[in-house]
């Protein structure tokens, strides 16, 4: 879950989105460590090719790389804001890179698995991410790519989060802060892009690149999960 953005010539509205998740980090942990963030990481777990590390892009806090660590999987971790990636170190994650989704500073065809999870619906240029995840990517590895579905009722949440196991304080304190933290990011436009606009995305994605579509389920109501596979590159063919 993440706070990668695409680094350019800072506007005051890009700059404050950056502070913005620069302060969120302190909070971010409070909000979505819960069972339904464990089941989430779970799924993305099932959903990977069982063989060879796994990049994650975009890592936020590492609560989806704790899961998938704990699942036995190697994970290289990347994330654009150094806050949040001072907090990974509270999950027992080490030697996470700084890095921009857009340009991965990665070869071509280096990972069998890569993960955006909870990213494309908040950076710059969702495509430019895709490309660069299907450059990275192997051929007859896996994409996968989760993000929030659209107007999602706190109380709904919650009600998911208590069914999974969390407690009504717990869940009562995320719901709080989700508000607090929620008015200055709906002011910044945090979350850039709705279901509709990554379907397209990803659509433009798949017709330029080297992947097929797997599977496309929401996991608990609350987040979309779609896996790629990458298929094999003729000799003419080139991402990005």
């Amino acid at each position: 879950m993440s706070s990668i953005d695409r680094p350019g010539p800072a506007s005051l509205a890009s700059r404050l989105r950056r502070r913005y998740w620069s302060v969120y980090a302190g909070t971010y942990d409070a909000i979505w460590d819960s069972p339904l963030t464990e089941q989430i990481g779970l799924e993305v777990l099932g959903a990977l090719d069982p063989q060879g590390p796994v990049l994650e892009v975009g890592c936020g806090t590492g609560l989806v790389t704790r899961q998938l660590v704990e699942g036995g999987r190697v994970v290289i971790s990347l994330d654009a804001d150094p806050v949040m990636i001072r907090h990974m170190a509270r999950h027992g994650v080490r030697g996470v890179t700084q890095a921009d989704a857009a340009q991965l500073p990665l070869a071509d065809a280096s990972f069998p698995n890569v993960v955006l999870a909870n990213v494309l619906h908040v950076v710059e240029d969702p495509s430019a991410v895709l490309l660069e995840a299907m450059r990275v990517a192997s051929p007859l590895g896996r994409v996968v790519v989760t993000w929030p579905v659209d107007r999602l009722h706190p109380q709904a949440l919650s009600r998911t989060e208590r069914r999974l196991g969390r407690s009504r304080a717990g869940a009562a304190r995320a719901n709080l802060l989700r508000i607090i933290t929620g008015v200055p990011g709906a002011a910044l436009r945090v979350r850039r892009w709705r279901t509709s606009d990554l379907a397209q995305h990803l659509d433009d994605a798949r017709l330029s690149s080297a992947w097929e579509p797997l599977d496309a389920r929401v996991v608990h109501g609350t987040v979309h999960l779609n896996t790629y596979a990458i298929r094999e590159r003729s000799a003419s063919e080139a991402v990005g």
